[in-house]
């Protein structure tokens, strides 16, 4: 170093610190503007890699979505199997729009090698509509036929036409044949196979975690190698499970799982967590008082519904609930494009004034709820609404969940059911307010009945032009509004919450909570910057 040191004689102590500060400020500068240049002429791009741990509440049983409506299940599932719409290479449909002919990709394999046909899109359906099945998607395939033209060809016969037809492909995920053809339907539940899936999704299973008690607490997913379409970012995709939210809540906070979702408000969650965001995904979901006027004859009166219905300052009890995300409705449609317009706004006055000439003193309303939070702090919003404008007995009656859907829902025992309907298709009301849905064990909980209102329905599923079907839901959704079968309270987002670094989640809405990994292909935990 010559040089330095011939510098260093040349030069007094001070002009030698002053040297070296210069050169410093002169590296400084130059790392400083490199870092510009780099930063305007490069971006972040996700990259393939990285693990993500994923909390559920509840517990994995039967890995099966033509038999299961476990919501771990189908959150697994979604990951693992592959839905119809995702193996179609073109489809073509008859002009009275009643058959769906569709010929499926080549090379389509599970991830045991064994090749994907219409043999396995015929199984699944036919195991779907078997009643021994006791498939939660039978609904949607009855009266369906097939035909199988050739391993790549399928054709689909409806009894009537369907417009959603699209997304019950869409939401009908195909299982393997070579693996449950030759289990009676009866003894799926029993297979193995259930807890070990065969892949055609973007993941495959790796391998599970259970405790000696036998409950299971983790299941680890790896990118399946003959997956079809893109391969997933994510190189370690793991489902932990827990009993309790609480547990979960705290699991989060401690950063044992990076995200979760929920169907309520996760405020509370929240407490004690950094560098997190909260995704609220629209959800065609809604919660109402199912009015049964045959248990109760006081109800019959159109005047009684209405003055109940307007008693109920909805904007708060939504906002008490929803802790913001919530929103009132007045009627059966949630989406706010095809929302109708409100027509029995928050008035007690005239609630009270009405409820007065029908003797509200002397009337006894009792109201069934499912034994969750969110319904009783409802129930108990709503009898202190009742209670406000002169009625004279309001009984709550708390039901467990699974016993009001297996037992009170089918015997249609009660005067009043507080309770939450999702809209599949959200335009479609069929299955809620079409009059042949009325009796058990269907889901048209008032046992409305309109004449009118069937006709736009029926307009509704049977058109193609998503203008028309909207116009036509509207319409019936206003009638339902004016017959007051049930007070309409509000629809409430799902809640997904995770880490930072996680980025890709994009859900224009819900249907289920296992849509939320709809695009799990595009989520990503690792990124890399390169140059523009």
């Amino acid at each position: 170093m010559p040089l330095i040191g011939a510098i260093r004689n040349s030069l007094s102590t001070r002009e030698w610190a002053v040297f070296i500060a210069a050169i410093f400020i002169f590296i400084a500068s130059l790392v400083a503007r490199a870092a510009i240049i780099v930063n305007e002429n490069s971006v972040y791009i996700p990259v393939r890699g990285g693990s993500y741990i994923e909390g559920v509440l509840g517990q994995p049983i039967t890995i099966n979505p033509a038999v299961s409506k476990n919501l771990a299940d189908l959150d697994i599932s979604s990951l693992v199997y592959s839905p119809i719409s995702d193996l179609i290479l073109t489809t073509e449909v008859s002009p009275d729009g009643k058959t769906y002919s569709i010929k499926l990709k080549e090379n389509l394999k599970w991830d045991d090698g064994v090749p994907l046909t219409s043999d396995d899109i015929i199984f699944t359906i036919q195991t779907i509509q078997s009643s021994e099945s006791r498939s939660p998607s039978a609904k949607n395939w009855q009266g369906v036929s097939m035909e199988r033209v050739s391993e790549l060809h399928v054709i689909f016969m409806l009894p009537d036409p369907f417009s959603f037809f699209p997304n019950v492909l869409k939401r009908t995920r195909v299982i393997p044949k070579h693996i449950f053809g030759n289990i009676p339907i009866e003894n799926f539940r029993l297979s193995a196979y259930n807890l070990e899936p065969v892949s055609s999704g973007p993941y495959k299973v790796k391998g599970f975690s259970k405790r000696r008690d036998g409950f299971i607490t983790e299941y680890h997913l790896i990118p399946n190698p003959n997956y079809f379409g893109e391969a997933p970012r994510i190189e370690n995709f793991y489902f932990k499970f827990y009993q309790t939210s609480d547990e979960l809540a705290e699991a989060f906070r401690l950063r044992e799982v990076n995200g979760f979702g929920s169907l309520s408000p996760i405020d509370s969650m929240m407490q004690g967590t950094s560098r997190v965001k909260v995704e609220t995904i629209p959800m065609p979901r809604y919660y109402a008082i199912f009015i049964n006027q045959a248990n109760n004859t006081t109800l019959k009166n159109s005047s009684i519904r209405e003055a109940l219905d307007i008693s109920i300052n909805k904007a708060k009890l939504a906002e008490l609930l929803g802790k913001g995300n919530a929103s009132p409705i007045s009627g059966p449609l949630t989406l706010p494009e095809n929302a109708s317009e409100p027509n029995n706004a928050y008035n007690p006055d005239m609630a009270r004034e009405i409820l007065e000439k029908a003797k509200a003193q002397e009337m006894k309303l009792n109201l069934v709820v499912p034994n969750e939070q969110i319904f009783m702090d409802a129930a108990d919003f709503v009898k202190r609404s009742w209670v406000g404008v002169g009625v004279g007995e309001v009984n709550i009656f708390p039901i467990d969940t699974e016993t009001v859907l297996e037992s009170t829902v089918k015997t249609r025992d009660y005067e009043m059911l507080l309770f939450g309907n999702i809209l599949e298709n959200p335009l479609d009301l069929f299955p809620f307010w079409y009059s042949s849905q009325r009796l058990s064990p269907k889901l048209n909980l008032s046992a409305y009945q309109n004449s009118e209102v069937d006709i736009f329905i029926e307009n509704v599923r049977k058109s193609n032009n998503e203008k028309e079907r909207s116009v036509n839901a509207t319409r019936a959704a206003s009638i339902i509004q004016n017959d007051v079968p049930a007070i309409f309270l509000f629809t409430i987002p799902y809640f997904y919450a995770h880490t930072e670094k996680l980025a890709g989640v994009d859900a224009n809405y819900v249907v289920t909570p296992s849509d939320r990994f709809e695009n799990i292909t595009r989520w990503s935990v690792v990124r890399a910057r390169v140059l523009r």
